[in-house]
């Protein structure tokens, strides 16, 4: 059985709520588990990345995801997928924006 895990995930500065901090992060956690899937799985992986990053400041971050969120605009890719049919099994992972999967 062939196997894809796609994903997006957010890396940058990230807000623990909890501890109230702002954190650099250098792999998103979504890619973490991405990554653990590939080794449980031993499938394909391909990660959906942004032609044009998001700002690594946090607030400004966060204004743009939610500016995208409200205009439902889908950013630009670096790379994209052109055929998938060839796989019997796709994880799909996204980090989540303002409570929602992220488009």
């Amino acid at each position: 059985m062939r196997t894809l895990i796609l994903y997006f995930s957010y890396e940058g500065a990230i807000k623990d709520y909890i501890l109230d901090k702002i954190e650099k992060q250098d792999r998103g956690y979504v890619e973490k588990a991405a990554e653990h899937i590939r080794t449980l799985t031993g499938g394909d992986i391909f990660k959906v990345t942004r032609k044009k990053p998001y700002p690594d400041d946090f607030e400004e971050c966060i204004k743009v995801m939610n500016k995208e969120m409200e205009e439902k605009s889908l950013p630009e890719l670096k790379d994209y997928l052109t055929d998938i049919k060839d796989y019997d099994l796709i994880y799909v992972g996204s980090h989540l924006n303002i409570g929602y999967p992220n488009y």
